[in-house]
């Protein structure tokens, strides 16, 4: 099961990465949007739910960027985005 909290980390930061480059066309301000939204989860799971220790959000966090960086390579050399 946490598993597939992590598979939906990546797969929600990866849309939004794309989604939100369309909006911003800023690839900085995409990361820090994703890696503010990632974090603010992961202290709302721990602080008021007490649903995740310390190791599973920074690897739900480790989940988020790599779900940016995976809309990144998809927009960046699949469609030929230019940075």
């Amino acid at each position: 099961m946490k598993y597939k909290d992590k598979f939906w980390h990546f797969a929600i930061s990866a849309s939004f990465s794309v989604v939100f480059y369309f909006f911003i066309k800023n690839w900085l301000y995409v990361f820090l949007i994703i890696a503010a939204l990632g974090l603010l989860k992961e202290f709302y799971d721990h602080f008021k739910k007490n649903k995740n220790t310390w190791q599973e959000s920074a690897l739900d966090f480790l989940a988020d960027c790599a779900g940016f960086l995976t809309g990144f390579i998809i927009l960046n050399y699949l469609f030929i985005i230019k940075l």
